[in-house]
């Protein structure tokens, strides 16, 4: 019998990080001795206190292996090992959404690189007597075709297809790791959430009292309840829409209101803090990546106050987890929605930017131009990924100055306030409502880069697109809508 056995990512089809040292990694019998031969090269480790990581250089673009780990007891081997670039894929259902379920039609012709994913299994909770989901599918590497590009993110899909198209020599590796309906406090450790009093307070000391007065009885009743309210509505909504065809969603919630939400806090809610840190993340601690791309805000609006604490313990997080305190991460910014409360998504856009601009080698990425008012899905996934695979291929592999553009003000009277981006030549305004004060349109004329505001009296303040779902942005050259601004007179 096999003394050891590898992480349950590394896998036979696997795509690991080109030009770098990776690992592999598990669990095994202590005192056991892993090697991998590889011409005249033997690498090995020991397996000490039931776990163990190897440790070797990885190859080339394109190129392919059988990695064979051995032990005295007998061997591992791993078929059509790929060297390329490896993504993770992490947050919340909007870059969960998959292929299948963004309606693409799948055209080979659109992948001139070799693309492969692997999706972390969604364990909500698991301990010695009971798992959710209690039979947990063992997911592989998969080699995307016309039969499994269905299970994959849309936006990974759109990614992986624009960096292909850039350059089809390095194949593409997405890890995904996601779950809808997930807080950013979910994917945090409880170490990084002490770390901060204020979301120790706000987080998991409630949820604490709730392990404590609440009893396993008391949470499943609460579940049931809510699961029957769901399934309800869920009867009363196929039924409107069968009486409605074709009519738009806003109209369908003003009249019968909105999906039951949220669900319960108990021991095993999947919203629970650090749970799928715990289950999920977690697991992926030691793996060798280029870089990060986090798509999450949208459980946290009510939160909205709390995100760039939030968001500063991810980055910490995750690049304490790949071992790369230089680890290049991508945020997507959220786009426009307005069932929320008033507000709350241009805060919590806000929160987003100010994080990415206080931390070296993390680039946020604006989508205020895209969004449904009615929907927190918005299908336009290929725009999502085909921005976002433009920013990395401008800054990770063409050393590309393209950034988060931004307006500083750069004049202030009381007839003129100019704004200057300094991210493009050229600015071109879209829509209505772009400048606004106490709700008031603010006229303005477009100088090159330069916006400058014709101010029939003297402003103390004034927003540029900070509301939940923008009407009117500018563009840059590179047609990327200039991030969200709340600016005062100082």
């Amino acid at each position: 019998m096999i003394d050891f056995q590898l992480a349950e990512i590394f896998t036979k089809g696997m795509i690991l990080q080109r030009d770098r040292e990776v690992n592999l990694y598990g669990t095994g019998s202590n005192d056991t001795v892993i090697s991998f031969t590889r011409g005249a090269e033997t690498y090995k480790t020991v397996v000490v206190e039931g776990k163990w990581q190897l440790t070797f250089p990885g190859k080339t673009k394109g190129e392919t292996e059988t990695i064979c780990l051995a032990s005295t007891a007998g061997e591992v081997v791993l078929a059509d090992v790929c060297y390329g670039d490896v993504y993770l894929l992490s947050g919340q259902s909007n870059v969960a959404f998959t292929f299948l379920e963004n309606g693409g039609t799948y055209n080979p012709a659109t992948l001139q690189n070799d693309v492969r994913y692997y999706i972390v299994p969604e364990v909500i909770y698991q301990d010695a007597e009971a798992s959710i989901p209690a039979e947990i599918t063992k997911n592989h590497w998969q080699k995307v075709d016309a039969d499994t590009v269905q299970e994959m993110s849309a936006l990974g899909y759109y990614l992986a297809a624009y960096l292909g198209a850039k350059n089809p020599d390095v194949p593409i590796g997405l890890i995904g790791c996601y779950k809808g309906g997930t807080p950013a406090a979910a994917w945090l450790s409880e170490e990084k959430l002490q770390a901060n009093h204020t979301l120790d307070e706000h987080f998991l000391q409630p949820f604490q009292a709730i392990l404590e007065n609440q009893t396993k009885a008391e949470a499943a009743q609460l579940e049931a309840e809510y699961m029957e309210r769901l399934t309800a509505y869920q009867g009363i909504k196929e039924t409107w829409m069968a009486e409605h065809p074709g009519e738009e969603a806003a109209v369908m919630k003003q009249e019968i209101g909105h999906t039951p939400w949220p669900p319960p806090m108990t021991y095993s809610s999947y919203q629970r803090p650090a749970g799928l840190y715990h289950h999920m993340l977690e697991h992926l601690t030691g793996c060798t990546i280029k870089a990060a791309i986090w798509y999450q805000g949208e459980e946290d609006t009510k939160n909205a106050s709390l995100y760039d604490l939030l968001l500063a313990g991810m980055i910490d997080q995750l690049r304490q987890m790949f071992d790369d305190t230089a680890l290049p991460i991508f945020v997507i910014g959220l786009p426009g929605y307005l069932e929320t409360a008033q507000g709350s998504w241009a805060e919590l856009r806000a929160r987003q930017w100010q994080i990415c601009q206080e931390t070296a080698n993390v680039t946020l990425i604006p989508f205020i131009d895209q969004g449904e008012a009615y929907n927190v899905h918005p299908t336009c996934k290929k725009a999502f990924g085909e921005r976002t695979g433009q920013f990395i291929w401008e800054l990770l592999y063409q050393n590309g100055h393209l950034d988060t553009p931004y307006f500083e003000i750069s004049r202030w009277t009381n007839t003129e306030i100019e704004l200057i981006c300094r991210s493009t030549r050229q600015l071109k305004a879209y829509g209505d409502k772009v400048i606004l004060a106490k709700e008031e349109t603010v006229p303005y004329r477009i100088d090159g880069n330069k916006v400058v505001l014709v101010l029939p009296k003297p402003l103390d303040e004034f927003d540029y697109a900070y509301v939940d779902f923008p009407t009117g942005w500018f563009l840059t050259d590179e047609k990327i809508p200039v991030q969200p601004s709340r600016f005062q007179r100082i």
